[in-house]
């Protein structure tokens, strides 16, 4: 049987549409890969051009270039910002007229003395009052430790004495008078009495400068920043804040911390090194020594308790599971804490009606004792003792002496 296949006859109109419609779908498919494939290679570019640090400096009336500087080329973390930078040039120049208040201070030495007084071994001093009569200055610790009187070399070179008025052998402070008549009157004019900043409102990465003996190399300065307010000295009857910096310290370095706005927010000292940072400069916070110049300008007495302590904080009380306090490390020989009963491990938590929390705490309250008033000379302490595993509460009355 022969099998024979009917050919069916071409629809021509409809052919024509069928490959007029394939033909545009290609052309339209066409420009879309292009333009996929340029907004796509566009796109790459531009993510490895934000990958590429790129520093644009423009100057006034200057187009800016959209290329990428060859300095740039160097990580981002390896440089100061503009600000910081200016801020630092700023220091500087406060520090240059902090300058003209700061003082060097000579011991004499005998006749039979024939050793030399190196720059490296210079105190300084800085001016915090004056009037037409007398000047008064601030030493670094132990400037003038045991002395009576001191000679004080001003910015100009000129040399004068400087009279003891008394020194806090806790701290190492003297505050020296100085006869204001034996100043020429464009020295005297020239010195601007440094003022006390609140060093409670520090904070780290704060910007400081260091002025006084700082390189060896007489008086000079240093900037900085804070990088710590958290620690603490421990001294007779207390702490007191101090103020950890980034600023290198040398062997015999001694001065004062000056922010930015030119105030003195710390006092240098060697003695009060904390978290091991042995090569930096730390300080005593100004804010804690007020009371303690205030004193030492006006020759009052000093009031004496006799106990080394340590604060209990929340994060050491919760450690180690003790009262929040202030610790008692030590009761000195022959102290009125020891006559009164204070013993070792004793938790201080208060002062009659007032809360002692901190070893701070405690310093503020007994430097701001009249020993003239011998209703001030009596204080009540409220303390937590341990007693076969438990804390007793007990009330321990204490009469303070003169430290000296």
């Amino acid at each position: 049987m022969e099998l024979k296949i009917k050919r069916r006859p071409v629809n021509k109109p409809k052919f024509i549409r069928t490959v007029g419609v394939a033909a545009f779908s290609g052309i339209l498919f066409g420009l879309i890969a292009a333009l996929v494939f340029i907004f796509v290679l566009d796109g790459v570019g531009y993510v490895k051009e934000k990958n590429t640090p790129a520093i644009i400096i423009q100057t006034e009336g200057e187009e800016t270039n959209s290329g990428v500087d060859d300095s740039a080329k160097e990580p981002n973390n390896t440089r100061k910002s503009d600000d910081e930078v200016d801020r630092k040039q700023a220091l500087y120049r406060t520090a240059e007229a902090v300058e003209k208040a700061v003082v060097r201070i000579n011991v004499r030495m005998s006749e039979s003395y024939t050793g030399k007084r190196g720059e490296s071994n210079v105190k300084t001093g800085i001016i915090f009052s004056k009037n037409t009569k007398m000047i008064y200055c601030l030493t670094t610790p132990d400037a003038a430790r045991g002395l009576f009187s001191v000679d004080v070399t001003f910015s100009d070179g000129t040399t004068v004495e400087g009279k003891v008025v008394e020194t806090d052998y806790i701290s190492g402070l003297s505050v020296l008078k100085i006869d204001a008549t034996l100043l020429s009157t464009s020295l005297y004019d020239s010195i601007i009495p440094i003022e006390v900043a609140n060093s409670n409102k520090a904070m780290p990465g704060d910007l400081v400068v260091a002025v006084g003996n700082v390189m060896g190399t007489g008086v000079s300065s240093l900037a900085g920043a804070v990088v710590s307010t958290d620690g603490t000295f421990s001294c007779t009857d207390g702490e007191l804040l101090m103020i950890e910096t980034d600023i290198p310290s040398r062997t015999n370095t001694n001065g004062f911390l000056i922010n930015e706005e030119g105030m003195m927010v710390g006092v240098i000292s060697h003695g009060a090194d904390v978290s091991g940072q042995v090569n930096m400069i730390n300080a005593y916070g100004c804010s804690d020594l007020t009371t303690t110049i205030y004193k030492l300008t006006e020759g009052s007495h000093f009031p004496y308790m006799g106990i080394k302590t340590k604060t209990i904080d929340y994060k050491m009380a919760g450690v180690y599971g003790v009262p929040l306090g202030v610790f008692v490390s030590l009761v000195e020989v022959d102290s009125p804490a020891l006559e009164a009963g204070f013993q070792q491990g004793d938790i201080i938590v208060a002062a009659g009606e007032t809360a002692v929390l901190s070893g701070r705490r405690l310093h503020s309250l007994l430097m701001g004792v009249n020993l003239d008033k011998s209703s001030e000379r009596n204080i009540t302490f409220r303390v937590l003792r341990l007693v076969e595993g438990e804390y007793e509460t007990k009330d321990i009355s204490v009469t303070l002496m003169d430290r000296y």
